[in-house]
């Protein structure tokens, strides 16, 4: 069996949307994407693995160049065929969530390291300081999962025009997008939607909080935290029994202030999108 073959094996096996009679559909969407060419052999059967065959497999056919940014795109597109919807995947989790908030971001959270949306092999690589405060357990780190920056990529991408699509790497618009020189990937990116004061908002932070190691229940019991209104109270009792740094704690809570601020952070009203 080629990593061609495996790969579309793990699709249909996937929480996606695929089935055994859509074998064929995504075999030829995979070549699509990939080349015609033989396909080079995967080190081992993991899904990771399967795609970083497929990706050089791309490269040998020529359908992409042998660049971080193309291979990212191409990498996060494989992906997305092993991620759900975002319709089903908003069903499932709020469906979880029935059962106990822990159930539906502990879903949302593999998912996002099976789909590598979270970059754990990269992630790996970081140097962790880990350190203990009155307010549990701290984790500082020395980030060296990002490749450096080429200079060439960073002057391509200056040349490139842009139409401020999408409006920040936050925003709404990030869902499925492609991914540009200079601006990264998110074909396999997939966002919760969630209420707060009878508004629906759409969240990247539930990744953040999800990923992170330390409690974020030591800001609910100091109260050094607090904002007027109801959102923050909202974050922590949706929140509280997560594992997040210490900047994810103080990103999260800028952003409840740009939102009661209403100058920042894309808000759903019906089905337009600001």
């Amino acid at each position: 069996m080629t990593s061609l073959d495996q790969f579309v094996t793990a699709v249909i096996a996937s929480p996606s949307q695929y089935t055994e009679l859509d074998r064929i559909y995504v075999h030829n969407r995979v070549l699509g994407l990939v080349g015609e060419g033989d396909p080079i052999a995967a080190s081992d059967d993991q899904l990771t693995s399967l795609t970083d065959a497929l990706v050089k497999t791309a490269i040998q056919n020529g359908k992409i160049e042998a660049t971080q940014s193309d291979e990212d795109i191409l990498a996060d597109q494989l992906m997305d065929l092993v991620t759900p919807l975002p319709s089903v995947l908003n069903q499932r989790f709020w469906d979880k969530y029935q059962v106990s908030p822990q159930t539906a971001t502990d879903y949302f959270f593999n998912l996002s390291k099976a789909n590598d949306y979270i970059k754990t092999r990269a992630i790996a690589k970081n140097v962790v300081f880990p350190a203990k405060t009155p307010f549990g357990d701290l984790e500082i780190t020395i980030n060296l999962s990002k490749p450096e920056k080429d200079p060439k990529a960073i002057a391509a991408a200056r040349n490139q025009p842009q139409d401020g699509y999408p409006l920040c790497q936050l925003c709404m618009q990030n869902e499925g997008y492609l991914g540009r020189l200079g601006y990264p990937a998110r074909s396999n990116h997939r966002i919760i939607r969630l209420t707060l004061g009878g508004n629906t908002w759409v969240s990247n932070i539930l990744h953040m909080l999800t990923l992170m190691n330390t409690r974020f229940s030591w800001i609910k019991s100091t109260g050094q935290w607090s904002l007027t209104g109801k959102l923050l109270p909202t974050y922590l009792k949706l929140f509280s029994n997560f594992h997040i740094t210490l900047w994810a704690v103080m990103r999260t809570c800028q952003l409840l202030v740009v939102q009661c601020c209403h100058t920042s952070i894309t808000k759903v009203v019906g089905t337009n999108f600001q």
